[in-house]
This record gives C-alpha cells, structure tokens and sequence, in this order.
C-alpha cells in the first residue's frame, strides 16, 4: 500500500482549490471577491451600476460598470483594470472622503 500526501491551497476570499502555488498566488492576486472587501465604493450610495457591452476581439460580452455620481467619474474595480480602457474612468479608492453609506 502506498500513500501520497498532496498540498492544496485555498483562496482566503473566494474559497477556490488549487494543486498548483504558482496558480493560487495568480488568482489571488486578482480574485474579485478580495476588492469587495477593500473597496468602499461597492457599498457608498453614490454609485450607479450599469453595464456596457466590450468585444474581446472573439465575441461580444457585457460588462458591469460603476458610475460615481460625486466624483463623476467612471470607477474601475481592481479586479476589471485590465480590460477597462475608458478614457473617463479612475481606480477605486480604498478610502474615500465622498464616502456615503447606502
């Protein structure tokens, strides 16, 4: 009988398994639940979602959006800064002083 002992590691945010440390450490590094938690923006009452349509350069998808209506800008997540390229849009803030409980 043989026995084999493997390591698994589990993203803190999201709960995910992964076999490999080189791909957990990627997935981490940009799991979307981990800016949920940072970012204020996601619970301010300023923010309007919406969506906007993006091409991928093999089909058309929906993507969501966030509208600050104090800031006036377009906010972009942590996790979506790769793919927004709106010329109108800034970073989330991890604080904020227009910071509004919804």
């Amino acid at each position: 009988m043989s026995t084999k002992i493997e390591v698994h590691y589990q993203c803190e945010h999201c709960g995910q398994h992964y076999l490999k440390r080189d791909s957990w450490q990627k997935h981490e590094t940009a799991c979307a639940k981990k800016y949920v938690k940072e970012s204020p923006c996601f619970k301010c009452a300023f923010i309007e979602e919406g969506s906007e349509p993006r091409y991928d350069g093999k089909r058309l998808t929906e993507t969501k959006t966030h509208f600050c209506d104090k800031l006036g800008y377009n906010l972009q997540s942590a996790a979506k800064r790769s793919v927004t390229n709106s010329y109108n849009s800034i970073p989330m803030p991890k604080q904020c002083p227009c910071f509004k409980k919804a």
